[in-house]
């Protein structure tokens, strides 16, 4: 059984959050969503929620860091594998299936994605970041400069969680997650490419990522423009 976390400070984000967890084909999960800003309309997120019985609204303080929200998330979680969703990106039907098995079939601690598809909304382009990088162990020799997971695609086994929390920091605490999962010797694993994808948007102040578009680009390996992401990468 999987618990989703999502944080958020974005209320036009509302349907994202929602339908990303509502479409996953796997029966056997939960979401515990954490409110992250004084200025959000808790009565209409919570009333989202209660058209399920297994999604929870929580509110941090604004002040509180993402890493204090994750912490507060994982500590709610019911299931024994925590998966972490952005609220911004998209998460195909068989997402949390590709975890679970993941899971099963590699004995690991962590899964990710270190290779991930992009769409850059602007240009409607459709590319792949780190290409190459699909079902294999993330080794601390590699990491983080050969390979890593990205963020928005952790999932962990809540019992790593309970001794490695996340640090109380806004930028780079899955970075520093992983280092210290490595350093406790826990095994990570990156799976494939499929069932994610990164959404870079327009508007630049969207992002809190120091790698600006044009950046990313370069780096990426381009797949084609105007495609129909959502049923390309599933």
């Amino acid at each position: 059984m999987i618990t989703v976390v999502t944080v958020t400070k974005r209320d036009h984000l509302i349907e994202n959050v929602f339908t990303n967890f509502e479409h996953q084909t796997k029966a056997e999960k939960e979401m515990i969503v954490v409110l992250n800003h004084s200025t959000m309309d808790v009565g209409e997120w919570k009333k989202r929620a209660s058209l399920h019985h297994n999604i929870r609204v929580y509110v941090h303080h604004e002040s509180a860091t993402l890493g204090e929200c994750l912490n507060l998330a994982a500590s709610e979680a019911s299931y024994s594998v925590i998966s972490k969703f952005d609220d911004d990106d998209f998460y195909g039907p068989f997402y949390l299936t590709e975890v679970e098995s993941s899971f099963k079939e590699t004995d690991a601690d962590v899964v990710g994605k270190a290779a991930i598809y992009t769409y850059f909304e602007e240009d409607e382009l459709l590319s792949l970041f780190q290409p190459g990088q699909e079902n294999m162990e993330v080794s601390a020799a590699d990491f983080p400069t050969q390979r890593c997971l990205t963020g928005s695609t952790l999932s962990f086994r809540k019992d790593v969680v309970e001794t490695i929390w996340f640090s109380e920091i806004n930028v780079g605490e899955d970075i520093d997650f992983q280092k210290r999962c490595l350093r406790m010797g826990k095994k990570l694993w990156s799976c494939s490419s499929r069932h994610y994808v990164h959404i870079r948007y327009g508007d630049q102040t969207h992002h809190s990522s120091s790698h600006g578009t044009a950046v990313l680009k370069r780096v990426c390996q381009p797949i084609g423009y105007h495609i129909d992401y959502k049923n390309y990468v599933n």
